[in-house]
């Protein structure tokens, strides 16, 4: 019934606004899971599940709208959801855009849906945006949710074309991000985000650059960084390239969260991850790389690892294949991962991927996985 309402709702809103040349489109897709792990058990994980996605927009208007519902059908018991649904203006004279109503946002603490509104005002250089609203939880993986969420974020960018003659760099473009947060959820919680990206040419060869990128978020009431991102791109004469990473992430509990379920290292303790990697293209039709890793936690081990990896290109044919191993004290893992991409004609695609993953847990034990 809460699907019905919302979806009428929503039609209503928009199409009692006047439009020129707007339309409709979406799709509906469909699929049933079953997780051989718990398939006897009693909490039932096997269902099946049912999502419309339907999008209206209307360029002369400059409206357009969003909805997405789904029925999921676990244990014989129906469950319907509105996941999305909102209807967003936008402004020219004025340089802006309101959206309103059920919609995804995205930043340093991963992704979440929002029941409230969004304003956003954007220029060639810059741009502001200032939201508030109720955060919600995404199906039923934890995700950033509280009673409300107010915030704001800027960003700048800019082409100062600066050079020195004491500096082997030019830089070329500057794009920097600062927003700050409200969130309450029990107690409430001050965030500060931040992001920054400078690139340019390296005077080392013509077609030599450079990319330097840093973002974070830092928790004001507690008075230290909730994660940070210090990276290090280097391209020497579009043939050789250099990456260095610097990754610090500090959980705020036990319970993870939408983005740290995705984290490449799982772990609910303070963690930092150090990485090195060279690539190499000698040709066109080829290419590799090579990466070593260190990850260091508060109260654990020192871990190690390596990624290594390759592309082969023909005329109608591209062979990949990579090699992932991370030794972590008692834990271990070793993937092995193989592609084939073929095109027979201009409107035929086919693709071939597999996988070979052996684990070794302290938790459960050896796993072997092929796919």
């Amino acid at each position: 019934m809460k699907t019905l309402k919302a979806s009428i709702g929503f039609y209503i809103i928009v199409c009692a606004c006047p439009t020129h040349a707007g339309y409709f489109h979406g799709s509906i897709s469909s699929k049933m899971q079953v997780d051989n792990r718990q398939a006897f058990s009693h909490s039932g994980r096997q269902f099946a599940e049912t999502l419309g996605d339907f999008y209206y927009d209307d360029k002369f208007a400059n409206l357009h709208g969003g909805l997405l519902v789904g029925a999921r059908y676990q244990n014989a018991s129906p469950h319907y959801e509105v996941y999305r649904a909102f209807v967003r203006k936008g402004f020219k004279p004025l340089h802006s855009e309101v959206t309103l109503g059920r919609f995804e946002r995205a930043d340093n603490l991963g992704m979440y849906s929002i029941d409230g509104g969004d304003l956003r005002y954007q220029r060639k250089w810059f741009s502001v945006n200032v939201y508030a609203g109720k955060p919600r939880r995404i199906e039923d993986l934890k995700s950033e949710r509280g009673d409300s969420v107010f915030g704001t974020e800027s960003i700048l960018k800019l082409q100062p074309e600066w050079r020195n003659q004491h500096i082997p760099l030019t830089l070329e473009k500057t794009r920097i991000r600062v927003g700050y947060q409200r969130f309450k959820f029990k107690n409430i919680t001050h965030r500060i985000e931040f992001g920054t990206q400078l690139e340019g040419k390296i005077n080392a060869g013509e077609d030599s650059r450079y990319q330097l990128t840093s973002s974070g978020t830092y928790l004001i009431t507690k008075q230290q960084f909730r994660d940070l991102l210090v990276e290090g791109r280097f391209t020497f004469n579009k043939d050789y390239r250099i990456r260095a990473r610097y990754q610090r992430y500090n959980p705020k509990s036990v319970f993870l969260t939408f983005r740290e379920r995705f984290f490449q290292f799982l772990t609910r303790e303070r963690q930092q991850l150090y990485e090195l990697g060279f690539q190499h293209q000698p040709r066109y039709d080829i290419k590799w790389y090579l990466n070593g890793l260190r990850i260091t936690r508060s109260h654990s081990f020192t871990g190690y690892g390596a990624k290594a990896g390759f592309q082969k290109r023909w005329q109608n044919l591209t062979l990949t294949g990579q090699f992932h191993y991370l030794d972590y004290g008692t834990d271990s893992t070793k993937s092995l991962y193989f592609g084939v991409r073929t095109s027979p004609t201009s409107k035929l695609s086919l693709h071939l991927r597999t996988v070979l993953r052996n684990e070794q847990k302290q938790l459960y034990g050896a796993n072997r996985v092929i796919g």
